[in-house]
């Protein structure tokens, strides 16, 4: 017997072309959530590391009068992160590896849960310590902040 899937969340890319940088507006008529997929952003770059990390954003269905007009949503940004540092720099792991994480982002911008995705457990503690100093200016729907996701990934690279 297969699982069904109960409700899935509509999902939809966020198109910067369609729409000043990070700013969307959400259709109205859906009585379900709507999932938002920010494109996948650069945040560092150096001979050792590489991060990556995508905005999602779970619209609610609006009722009431609210549900008449579209919601505007302005993605949040980060303001401040701390690099993850390799706590075995000199060992010979390979050309790279790869470590991604789930971060939960609260309404005052603070990482308020990090979820292991994939990669080596070493390098994940020091990903998971790090991206949950990171801050945020919170991601605002209607002028209100509400609880954003954020992939997270970490390319480590062995120093030449």
């Amino acid at each position: 017997m297969s699982a069904v899937p109960r409700n899935p969340v509509p999902h939809m890319v966020a198109q910067p072309n369609l729409a000043p940088p990070d700013l969307v507006t959400v259709p109205s008529k859906s009585s379900k959530p709507l999932k938002l997929v920010f494109p996948q952003k650069q945040i560092a770059f150096s001979s050792s590391l590489m991060i990556t990390t995508q905005l999602s954003v779970v619209v609610p269905p609006e009722s009431g009068l609210v549900a008449a007009q579209a919601s505007q949503l302005q993605a949040g940004k980060l303001v401040s992160y701390v690099l993850p540092r390799n706590p075995r720099p000199g060992d010979q792991y390979g050309a790279e590896e790869t470590v991604r994480v789930h971060a939960t982002i609260g309404q005052q911008g603070l990482v308020t849960e990090i979820k292991p995705v994939s990669g080596p457990i070493f390098l994940l503690s020091s990903t998971m310590g790090a991206v949950h100093l990171w801050r945020y200016k919170p991601t605002l729907l209607n002028g209100m902040p509400i609880e954003t996701h954020q992939d997270v990934t970490v390319i480590f690279k062995l120093p030449r």
